[in-house]
């Protein structure tokens, strides 16, 4: 095995090691899990007001029931004075009588604010109704996308790790005269610092070499570093 085979090795490693690192970047798990949180977030734009509207309608209904509790507690103490016996007078006894006609007639009308209220709330029960269970659904696909991801990610951080360490004893054969272009190449080419040449085409970036300069790419010393004169990367012979 050459010099330039060993070149040829390390970047195979690290063009598997690039594969495993942007696999992990771009998992599908990744995407599922996005794609599940923004439908719930969606969902809970529908549900925010809905819940607000809800909240309201029930503390308007708190507030006029317990206007008419008052108003039933009231009816009870003024029935009280009028049929009670403490009362003798007939002005007095037409005065409660009146206050308590005016205590009926609020308690009608707020009775029918309470069932107002409770028309209000109705639709907004059944709406609630349908699309809770929903938020339910979406945050188990949530977990189901977290554990998948959690899952995927592991086996790939244990593949990276595997690959990194052999990667480790392949770069340690290459000489470190072709190790600096290498790295150099490598960082400004996307990666790929070496190449095979196949025939007269480099395997780097596909192109076919002239004839002439061919000619003189034979005519070097086989144990010669060479770059490509058209992408510029190492060239294996």
């Amino acid at each position: 095995m050459s010099r330039f085979d060993d070149v040829i090795a390390l970047q195979n490693a690290d063009t598997a090691l690039d594969q495993l690192r942007h696999h992990r970047a771009h998992l599908p798990e990744a995407i599922a899990l996005a794609d599940a949180k923004a439908a719930l977030a969606t969902l809970d734009g529908e549900l925010g007001p809905l819940t607000a509207q809800r909240a309201a309608v029930a503390e308007d209904q708190s507030h006029v029931e317990r206007r008419a509790d008052e108003l039933k507690s009231a009816i009870v103490r003024v029935n009280g004075q009028l049929y009670g016996g403490s009362v003798t007078s007939a002005k007095e006894l037409a005065a409660l009588q009146h206050e308590l006609e005016g205590f009926n007639r609020q308690l009608s009308d707020t009775e029918d604010l309470v069932l107002e209220q409770m028309e209000l709330a109705e639709p907004l029960d059944v709406a609630l109704a349908v699309r809770t269970p929903e938020r339910e659904v979406k945050l188990a696909e949530i977990e189901r996308c977290r554990v998948a991801l959690a899952t995927e990610q592991e086996r790939l951080d244990s593949e990276i790790a595997a690959a990194d360490a052999q990667r480790v004893g392949i770069a340690a054969a290459v000489q470190p005269e072709l190790m600096k272009p290498y790295n150099g190449l490598r960082t400004r080419l996307g990666g790929v610092g070496a190449a095979r040449l196949d025939g007269s085409r480099c395997l780097g970036c596909h192109i076919q070499i002239p004839e002439g300069e061919m000619i003189s790419l034979r005519a070097l010393p086989p144990d010669e570093l060479v770059f490509c004169p058209e992408c510029g990367r190492i060239l294996v012979r």
